[in-house]
């Protein structure tokens, strides 16, 4: 098959084409309306500034990372804070369509991986590696509980997974993105000595974005973004003395 290509300069003296222009106005319109769409009136500021969401737990975070684990019936959930852009504070008030999206908007889907918990220690390392900057990689997380120290190496203290002191010869269940299953961007590193222990996909869900809007329309949302706040995930240690 030969094809004949050929290529035109395009420029601002171009006149649009009249059924075209027609057809792009009538999506933009359609998407205009859509993204004006109400899903639920949040009672206190969701937080997805960057300073806030790739530096120290969210409440935003929080409530993304607790989806992925519930919906895969994981032991825990890792999510890089670098999937949330919209780098700002939603204040009190209707969040809509148009701001779910806002804030993620790469189409990406969720995974179960298996893994013992030396790897899961390696991950959260990773994730506090280039703390105090914000980092993608930074974690935000979901049945973990743990401590860090900026000015140690390791940096990673105290490990807790649900409640349960990490054991690193276990083989737990972690709820993540595809592209952090892959080893894409920072997650290389730990994710090569991860095939190491036969490091498997076993399950697939819906969208993280389709999930996340499904959980937007649910009665229990409130109590799932709201209620999470009380029980922080990180605790950051400057110094040995300080918990």
């Amino acid at each position: 098959m030969v094809f004949d290509i050929q290529r035109h300069e395009l420029h601002e003296g171009v006149k649009p084409d009249p059924s075209m222009e027609a057809i792009v106005q009538r999506y933009t319109a359609d998407l205009q309306r859509a993204r004006k769409t109400p899903l639920i009136e949040n009672v206190v500021p969701l937080e997805t500034r960057f300073a806030r969401v790739r530096t120290q737990e969210t409440n935003f975070g929080n409530f993304v990372a607790d989806c992925m684990r519930e919906m895969t019936k994981s032991d825990v959930a890792l999510l890089n804070s670098g999937t949330f852009r919209a780098d700002r504070l939603f204040y009190q008030g209707n969040l809509t369509l148009g701001d779910l999206n806002t804030i993620l908007p790469m189409m990406d889907r969720v995974v179960q991986l298996k893994m013992p918990g030396s790897i899961l220690k390696l991950a959260l390392e990773n994730s506090v590696s280039k703390y105090p900057t914000t980092s993608g990689r930074f974690l935000q997380v979901s049945g973990i509980h743990f401590s860090f120290q900026p000015a140690t190496e390791p940096r990673i203290q105290d490990i807790e997974i649900n409640g349960d002191k990490l054991n690193e010869n276990k083989i737990y269940s972690v709820a993540t993105k595809v592209y952090v299953a892959h080893g894409k961007g920072p997650f290389l590193p730990f994710f090569i000595d991860a095939r190491w222990y036969n490091f498997e996909i076993v399950r697939r869900s819906l969208s993280k974005w389709n999930n996340v809007y499904r959980y937007f329309k649910t009665s229990t949302f409130k109590e799932c973004v709201f209620g999470c706040i009380s029980h922080p995930t990180y605790v950051i240690s400057i110094s040995p003395q300080a918990k």
